[in-house]
C-alpha cells in the first residue's frame, strides 16, 4: 500500500522521530515563546541560549526555536538586553515549553564623544513615569525619565522584587549599584569617582578598577584574605601568590610599525603587533623562568594567564583529527577551527582559555554561546579532551594536513 506523504504527516513523523530519540537516550526539548509587551504578540528574532555548569546549548539554526538538553536539572536562561539571568528547572518532561515575557525598558549606549546612554521604552526614547512588569506581575524596572534621561534614580528588581540594581543619576555623573538577591551589595560603578568595586556574596572587595585620561584603568584583584592576587595596567601585570610573594610578571610592548614592515613573516590576519615579556619568580624574588613571544591584540585586552596555557598553545599547533572530525590551530593569534572535516559542526572556530587552572577550547557557535572541552593531556601526538558531556575523545596529529 503507498501512503502520500504529507506536509502535515511529514511534520507529525519528524516531531515523533524527535521525541522518541530524546525519550530513548534521556534527552529533553525546551522551546520558550517570547512575548513582546509592547504588542503582546510574539516576538521573533530574539537571541538566547541555555548554560548550565559545564557549556551552553543553543538552538541548531536559526530557523528552530528550541534546543535538546541531555537530562533533568537546573538551567539558566540566557537572552540579549537582558543582563538577569533565569533559572529554569527541567523535571523529568521530555518537552519543557515557557512563555517569557521580554523587557519593554531598555538601555542602549550610544558611541559619541562623550558616550552616552538613553533608555527606550517600547523602542522609544522614555519620557514620564515608567514601569515595567516581570510576567508574574512583579516590578523589574521602574523609573521617571525625560527624553531617555532618567531624572531620579531608576530601580531595577529580581523576579522577587528585591533590589537588582539601583542607577543614580547625579547631572553629569551617574552611580550604579548592583546586588545579590540577598541584599548584599555585589558592585559600584561610580563615574564621578572614576572606579569599579566588585565583592562576593560575603561583602569581601574582589577587584578595584580605578581609571583616568592621562594613565588609563589600573585594576587591582584580592584574595579573600584581603591580600592583593593581580594588579595589572595595559602595560603591565603582576601576580601575587597568597602570602604576598610576587610569582609572574607581564610586559606588554607594542612593536613598532616598521618591525612589523622589516618582519618578512607576518601576513594579513598574522601580524605580530606586541611584544609580551614574561617572567615567573621563585623565593626572595629569584627569576624561575623567562621567555618573550609576539601575539596579535589589543591593548585593552588580557594578559596571558598561565605558563602553562602557553605550553599547550606550542603542543597544539598544526592540525589534530578524529575519524570526523579535524581542527588546525594557529598559536599566533591563539585561533583555530575546523579544517577540512567530514563533518560540519555548528561551532567552527575556537580559541584556548583558561579556568580554574585548566586549559579548554572554547569552541564558538554560529548562533552565539558556546561549549567548552577540557584538555586533559597532549602526548606521543595525541590529544585528549574532556566534553561538555563528560565523555572523552581522542585527538591524533595530522603531520600531512598544510
Amino acid at each position: 500500500m503507498n501512503i502520500k506523504l504529507t506536509p502535515f504527516l511529514t511534520t507529525f513523523i519528524y516531531l515523533l522521530a524527535a521525541f522518541s530519540t530524546s525519550s530513548v537516550f534521556g534527552q529533553i526539548i525546551y522551546t520558550p515563546t517570547f512575548i513582546n509587551p509592547c504588542t503582546g504578540e510574539n516576538a521573533k528574532n530574539v537571541n538566547w541560549y541555555l548554560s548550565d555548569s559545564t557549556r551552553v546549548y543553543v538552538s541548531e539554526d536559526l530557523e528552530s526555536n528550541y534546543v535538546v538538553l541531555p537530562n533533568s536539572g537546573t538551567y539558566k536562561l540566557h537572552i540579549d538586553f537582558d543582563d538577569q539571568d533565569r533559572k529554569i528547572e527541567i523535571k523529568d518532561e521530555k518537552h519543557k515549553q515557557d512563555t517569557i515575557v521580554l523587557k519593554r525598558l531598555t538601555l542602549i549606549h550610544i558611541i559619541s564623544n562623550p558616550p552616552t546612554s538613553r533608555y527606550l521604552d517600547c523602542n522609544k526614547l522614555a519620557n514620564g513615569s515608567v514601569i515595567d512588569y516581570y510576567d508574574n506581575g512583579n516590578k523589574r524596572i521602574q523609573g521617571l525619565f525625560s527624553e531617555g534621561k532618567p531624572v531620579d534614580t531608576v530601580f531595577e528588581f529580581y523576579r522577587n522584587e528585591h533590589i537588582y540594581k539601583l542607577t543614580i543619576s547625579t547631572g553629569q555623573h551617574w552611580k550604579e549599584v548592583s546586588y545579590f538577591n540577598d541584599g548584599q551589595i555585589k558592585s559600584i560603578y561610580d563615574t564621578k569617582a572614576r572606579q569599579q568595586k566588585t565583592y562576593d556574596q560575603m561583602g569581601v572587595l574582589k577587584k578595584q578598577v580605578r581609571w583616568s585620561r592621562r594613565k588609563g584603568a589600573k585594576t587591582k584583584e584580592y584574595y579573600k584574605n584581603g591580600g592583593i592576587h593581580i594588579v595589572s595596567t595595559s602595560k603591565k601585570q603582576k601576580r601575587y601568590n597568597s602570602g604576598g610573594q610576587l610569582v609572574e610578571k607581564i610586559r606588554r610592548k607594542k612593536i613598532s610599525i616598521l618591525d612589523m614592515f622589516m618582519n618578512r613573516k607576518t601576513s594579513i590576519g598574522q601580524q605580530r603587533t606586541y611584544k609580551y615579556i614574561w617572567k615567573t619568580f621563585g623565593k626572595h624574588r629569584k627569576i624561575k623562568s623567562k621567555f618573550t613571544f609576539c601575539q596579535v591584540g589589543f591593548l585593552t585586552q588580557n594578559f596571558p594567564d598561565s605558563l602553562k596555557l602557553k605550553s599547550i598553545e606550542n603542543q597544539l599547533k598544526g592540525c589534530w583529527n578524529t575519524k570526523y572530525y579535524q581542527f588546525k590551530y594557529n598559536p599566533t593569534n591563539n585561533l583555530g577551527g575546523e579544517y577540512k572535516s567530514r563533518i560540519k559542526s555548528s561551532a567552527p572556530i575556537f580559541n584556548l582559555v583558561l579556568q580554574e587552572h585548566e586549559v579548554y577550547l572554547k569552541w564558538l557557535e554560529l548562533t552565539g554561546g558556546h561549549h567548552l572541552q577540557r584538555i586533559i593531556w597532549i602526548k606521543d601526538k595525541k590529544l585528549k579532551v574532556e566534553n561538555a558531556n563528560g565523555s572523552k575523545s581522542i585527538y591524533r596529529r595530522n603531520e600531512e594536513c598544510k
